[in-house]
């Protein structure tokens, strides 16, 4: 049976709302939150426990949408919603790599267009240009990687809490090393093969 607690904060620009989702049953808790800019209807963001995307939770996710997405409060997008896309692919496609023991992961970033990716100086937490890529890391978000050929961007990583961004970003070789800043630990990308590794390749 699951129990739904609702917080709201609000700034002068700014404003959001927190969900905490608590399963009864597996006695577990997991947490949505929306955001939006005031003045700029369509502009709000939904954001997820990524455990919450795993499929096995498919239900509770389903539930919690139907309390989050579609709350009176919170502005509807006027398009559709590629960051959410990135986030929902990745997790499914990608999240076994912040499981305890994973290794290796094959990736299958999921492009979206450039815009969906913007390079804002404000919640930017490390940037790295290589091989004609750009790799921006975000707060409280993933790493993402801008083709400006292509004009496409991909999330290629997601921590597995939002207060383990990205704070360093590094050439090792073939892979891009990105630093969890709250475990100091890398987790390793490589552009050509598309591979994640929690190791060091050699």
């Amino acid at each position: 049976m699951p129990h739904v607690n609702q917080h709201a904060s609000a700034g002068r620009a700014t404003g959001g709302q927190l969900f905490e989702l608590y399963d009864t049953a597996r006695k577990r808790t997991y947490e949505a939150s929306i955001s939006e800019n005031y003045g700029a209807p369509g502009t709000g963001t939904v954001t997820y426990d990524p455990a919450l995307l795993e499929p096995a939770n498919a239900a509770l996710l389903a539930f919690v949408v139907s309390r989050v997405e579609k709350n009176p409060a919170f502005p509807k997008p006027d398009a559709k919603d590629p960051y959410g896309d990135m986030l929902r692919a990745w997790t499914a496609q990608n999240g076994a790599i912040n499981a305890p023991g994973a290794r290796f992961v094959a990736a299958k970033p999921v492009p979206a267009p450039a815009a969906s990716c913007a390079d804002d100086p404000r919640s930017r937490t490390a940037k790295l240009t290589s091989g004609g890529l750009t790799y921006i890391a975000v707060f409280k978000s993933g790493v993402f990687v801008l083709d400006p050929k292509k004009k496409t961007c991909a999330l290629v990583y997601f921590p597995p809490d939002a207060y383990q961004w990205v704070d360093q970003l590094k050439v090792t070789g073939a892979w891009i090393a990105m630093r969890n800043r709250d475990t100091q630990t890398f987790v390793y990308y490589n552009p050509k093969t598309r591979q994640l590794s929690t190791v060091q390749p050699r």
